[in-house]
């Protein structure tokens, strides 16, 4: 088979093509994902490899092999990556019985991590990253009252249900999840984000607009609150 009239398709076809229809500025796959992508073991070679990304409008930035993951950003235009730092709103679920909501588990240190899951990928998969903000709120609450830094990031897809448990279980002393929210959080696609340097805050006033999920991307928190929100940027949401 031919590529691009002169040249043999490369055995990472499959994997360049993928990231570039995410169409995302910047975003980190593990290991194993990019093996199921690519359809093909990672080995030594990728380090060879890794140079036709750019024709694709991206190219490969830190490669982790303790956290077995790599990071992939979009090539702007003057040929440098636009370094972006998001800050993210986060609905805490305010079931159970007193001291056992989400964000009270978050105030009280029982909680470090937080999971997102779909039967396909979905916000915030891969468009969350180690240094960005998260802002806590309650669900049912219309009150931004805490804030932390995420620590690290673990994205999953095509996951089996045995791969699923394994992973809930290895981060339950961080998740810190329920029965019921076990359940829930059983899903194929998985977004799991460790966050330290909790904070109260002076809550803030929520202005809501529209059908908003329970996690927003936005470029500052003022974005979303009562007397200096813009319009929400449903893009940002979206792959």
């Amino acid at each position: 088979m031919e590529y691009r009239g002169t040249k043999k398709m490369s055995k990472y076809e499959p994997l360049w093509k993928w990231i570039q229809e995410n169409g995302t500025d910047k975003f980190s796959l593990t290991f194993a994902e990019i093996e199921k992508i690519a359809g093909i073991p990672i080995d030594h070679s990728f380090l060879t490899y890794k140079k036709e990304l750019t024709e694709y409008g991206y190219k490969v930035g830190k490669i982790s092999m303790k956290e077995q993951k790599m990071m992939f950003e979009k090539i702007v235009e003057d040929g440098t990556q636009e370094d972006i730092k998001m800050m993210h709103l986060v609905y805490c679920d305010n079931a159970g019985k007193k001291g056992e909501k989400v964000l009270d588990k978050i105030l009280a240190g029982t909680k470090t991590m937080v999971v997102r899951g779909a039967a396909g990928r979905k916000i915030p998969h891969s468009r969350v990253f180690e240094g960005e903000r998260l802002y806590f709120m309650e669900k049912g609450s219309a009150e931004i009252t805490a804030t932390a830094v995420v620590k690290a990031v673990q994205n999953y897809v095509k996951l089996s249900d045995e791969e699923i448990t394994k992973i809930l279980a290895d981060n339950q002393n961080k998740l810190n999840l329920s029965d019921k929210q076990k359940t829930r959080w059983h899903k194929k696609c998985l977004c799991l984000v460790e966050f330290e340097n909790v904070e109260e805050i002076p809550p803030l006033a929520f202005e809501h607009q529209g059908n908003m999920d329970d996690w927003l991307i936005i470029e500052k928190i003022e974005d979303v609150v009562a007397g200096t929100s813009i319009p929400y940027n449903y893009e940002k949401s979206r792959f």
